[in-house]
């Protein structure tokens, strides 16, 4: 797997921080609310919906990166905001999810007007979940976004911060990985832990694209593969864990009876391809992978601040 690469402050790591955080801070922000009124348009795009999510997600990180630089009102606004966004996005881009693994999936067993039925019921209720995304769209003026933005630019542009952007970096690291990996040392005991663990590594492999400077290119690049795989097989295993749930919560009020027994049916498919998923993330996931991955991080991390 080849890592993402186009979110990755670097600059080469000699800018001032400062002049850094400003650039960045305009261009995410910027590019959230352009990805915003796309997503919001008459004809529904997943993609577009996607990333906005995924947008929003950096956007935080490199607020919580450059932390520091960014007047605590102003933090505390944007991050509310771009978490709003998120969360209203996120049941909109789990039904997408859904509705395009079903409709490449075999049909199980039934009557093909009650899976049919089925599709039309979710694409309604995955075009009813747009709404919400829609008023928040409506609430956030163009004018005030782009007012604030352009004010956090300046403000941050100003911080009196002489230190590099590869200085702040390395300072910085250290208790971001410590956060990560006393997540990622427990037991995984139920779907809940494991839902916790797919964001914290999210987290880090956002917060490592802000502070890339802190780490060599080399143990960045093999720690952003590991943690896109890791991303990868635990969102599968949420995705089935979510259906499933869904499924089962349809089949309690469903009628008829045939339409129950397809909902129930497919929420035990659901729940056996998590538990595949599971099975296959803790085989991967094993101690030998994480401390390898901790080493990586670490020893480049005190090689740069030497």
């Amino acid at each position: 797997m080849v890592p993402t690469t186009e979110w990755v402050v670097t600059d080469r790591g000699r800018l001032p921080v400062a002049k850094v955080a400003a650039r960045q801070l305009r261009t995410r922000l910027t590019g959230v609310w352009t990805m915003l009124e796309a997503a919001c348009r008459e004809r529904h795009e997943p993609k577009r919906l996607h990333e906005l999510r995924v947008a929003s997600r950096r956007t935080l990180a490199a607020l919580e990166g450059f932390g520091e630089l960014v007047p605590p009102r102003q933090a505390r606004w944007f991050s509310k905001q771009l978490r709003r966004i998120r969360r209203t996005a996120g049941e909109t881009r789990d039904l997408d999810v859904l509705l395009d693994r079903l409709t490449k999936e075999p049909q199980p067993k039934g009557g093909p007007q009650d899976w049919q039925r089925l599709l039309i019921r979710l694409a309604r209720h995955r075009d009813q979940s747009r709404r919400p995304l829609k008023k928040l769209r409506g609430k956030l003026r163009s004018a005030e976004w782009v007012s604030r933005v352009e004010k956090l630019g300046k403000r941050v542009a100003a911080a009196e911060a002489d230190e590099s952007l590869a200085a702040f970096a390395r300072r910085g690291l250290p208790s971001v990985l410590h956060r990560f990996f006393s997540q990622a040392d427990r037991r995984l005991k139920d779907p809940e832990e494991m839902h916790q663990l797919r964001i914290a590594g999210k987290k880090l492999r956002y917060m490592l694209e802000v502070l890339a400077p802190g780490l060599s290119q080399a143990a960045r690049a093999k720690g952003l593969v590991v943690l896109e795989e890791m991303q990868e097989s635990l969102g599968s295993f949420v995705d089935h864990a979510g259906a499933a749930e869904r499924f089962r919560r349809w089949a309690r009020k469903a009628d008829p009876r045939r339409t129950r027994r397809l909902l129930i049916g497919l929420a035990e498919r659901e729940e056996d391809l998590a538990n595949s998923a599971r099975r296959r993330f803790a085989r991967w996931w094993t101690v030998t992978r994480r401390r390898k991955l901790s080493k990586s991080f670490l020893t480049s991390s005190r090689r740069r601040r030497a």
